[in-house]
């Protein structure tokens, strides 16, 4: 009954990595496709033009463990929960040909936080492509 029980404790974690990922990846989309363009990405940096000058730049980062926003002057806050430790993210940009736009590869890699530390046995990678619309 002990090794159900851990097997499901780990089975959870891996769950709330996944699926906090997932959360973070569809809010990157989300914001690509609602941009002007794409700035530069580069590493695990994305810089991506809006409409609205207050939040202009907007800039999507890694930044100790987790996925961060910065919109314009504000602040950097995070879009990931601190019980998930973001062990990499990387951004490509593509240069499309015209009269396409150019469009980012990003891949994130994420595992549950074990004391400041990624669980190696909840690691979960995603990877997607979105472009402005």
């Amino acid at each position: 009954m002990a090794v159900s029980l851990t097997g499901s404790s780990s089975l959870g974690r891996t769950q709330e990595a996944r699926t906090s990922l997932e959360r973070a990846m569809l809010q990157i989309v989300a914001r690509v496709q609602s941009s002007r363009g794409i700035n530069s990405a580069s590493g695990s940096t994305l810089e991506v033009a809006v409409s609205d000058a207050g939040k202009n730049p907007t800039t999507i980062a890694l930044s100790s463990g987790a996925i961060t926003v910065k919109e314009g002057a504000g602040a950097a806050d995070p879009i990931t929960p601190p019980t998930i430790v973001i062990t990499s993210l990387t951004f490509t940009k593509i240069n499309n040909p015209a009269p396409s736009t150019s469009s980012v590869r990003i891949v994130a890699t994420a595992g549950y936080n074990e004391n400041g530390a990624a669980d190696p046995d909840t690691l979960h990678t995603l990877q997607t492509t979105a472009l402005p619309l």
